[in-house]
């Protein structure tokens, strides 16, 4: 789809939603420990989600150089419930890539983006789906409710982050939001089109228009295992900002 490209007739209705299905891209770096019940839930998810919207779904796992057993168990997991792909990076390139491999391969209209680690819930996603066919929006972002179990400084960090990332600019990007988010058809084939090579997904999933809305809630725990270090003049992978 080249940059230009006409998406209007991509519009959702709850009858066209089921046609279109939904894909869930989901980033994976050393999640071996928790990633088979990752997927349960996920099932359980797409089943809820055929019940109520008749809407066939996909998930998308995004091996980002992992250097424990996260690859050989999602080339393991079932697909009775939902389809299953696994995307192998040949190194760990940062969340960015991993989320921009994932909507390359998703075969599906919508796309929902999150993490693996647990702390974006899939009991949540339901919501979000509703949003998007019951709501009429094409962009449903979620943002942390709140920040007080964040020390003060991290807290002064990210919001000095966001006033300065929104400076001067038209188009703001939501304080808080973070890129567990849901884009209907139409602003996945926006996104599409954009040319940047080295992309910020959130700045680039606001700075796309159409109807957005934010949904608050609170990060669980991480499931299992502490994140290692970031591999050096990179920050994104495991940022929760």
């Amino acid at each position: 789809m080249m940059l230009g490209t006409d998406v209007s007739s991509l519009s959702t209705t709850a009858a066209t939603a089921a046609a279109q299905g939904l894909s869930v891209v989901v980033p994976v770096y050393n999640e071996a420990a928790g990633l088979t019940g990752l997927h349960q839930r996920l099932s359980d998810l797409a089943r809820t989600l055929r019940q109520r919207y008749g809407l066939a779904c996909e998930v998308i796992y995004v091996d980002d150089g992992s250097t424990d057993a996260t690859l050989s168990i999602a080339r393991s997991l079932g697909a009775d419930a939902l389809d299953v792909q696994v995307v192998s990076l040949s190194r760990n390139f940062g969340k960015e890539a991993a989320l921009m491999a994932g909507l390359d391969h998703a075969r599906r209209g919508a796309v929902l983006f999150m993490d693996g680690d647990g702390q974006h819930p899939p009991a949540l996603v339901e919501q979000l789906v509703s949003h998007w066919i019951d709501g009429g929006f094409d962009v449903v972002y979620t943002a942390k409710a709140h920040r007080d179990n964040e020390s003060l400084p991290r807290r002064l960090a990210v919001r000095g982050f966001y006033a300065l990332i929104n400076w001067g600019a038209r188009q703001k990007i939501p304080e808080d939001a973070g890129d567990f988010r849901l884009l209907s058809p139409r602003a996945v084939a926006a996104l599409r089109q954009l040319p940047e090579r080295n992309r910020f997904f959130k700045g680039l999933a606001s700075w796309i228009g159409f109807r957005q809305i934010r949904v608050d809630y609170e990060p669980a725990a991480r499931a299992h295992g502490i994140p290692p270090s970031a591999p050096a003049g990179w920050s994104g992978f495991r940022s929760r900002a």
